[in-house]
């Protein structure tokens, strides 16, 4: 056991996490959804997909930057919301008025 597993008992693994924000990553389930299979209220799954607890443990082994050819929203609240809730994606570059910009969770 690692960091938030042995100190708080958890009910989530660490395999538990990486599988957690597969599922959510890939859509078509809820996060309370999520919680209800895993046994856990929305609020621990909430930390899981959104990175704010459970920061140590990476996707799989070999956790690299990866270049997503998926089209973002295209509204600003919909880009937001895309970087919260996908995991793997770190960045978006958008083009406005005729200059591309990289927008990352951070620029909001």
């Amino acid at each position: 056991m690692r960091l938030n597993q042995a100190r708080r008992r958890s009910k989530l693994t660490e395999n538990d996490v990486k599988e957690i924000r597969k599922r959510y990553a890939k859509g078509g389930i809820t996060q309370k959804e999520l919680g209800e299979i895993y046994g856990v209220s929305t609020f621990p799954i909430s930390t899981v997909v959104n990175r704010k607890g459970w920061k140590h443990v990476g996707e799989d082994d070999n956790d690299e930057q990866q270049t997503s050819t998926e089209t973002p929203p295209t509204t600003i609240g919909g880009i937001k919301d895309f970087l919260a809730n996908n995991a793997k994606v770190k960045s978006v570059t958008v083009e406005i008025d005729g200059v591309e910009t990289k927008l990352t969770e951070s620029s909001f």
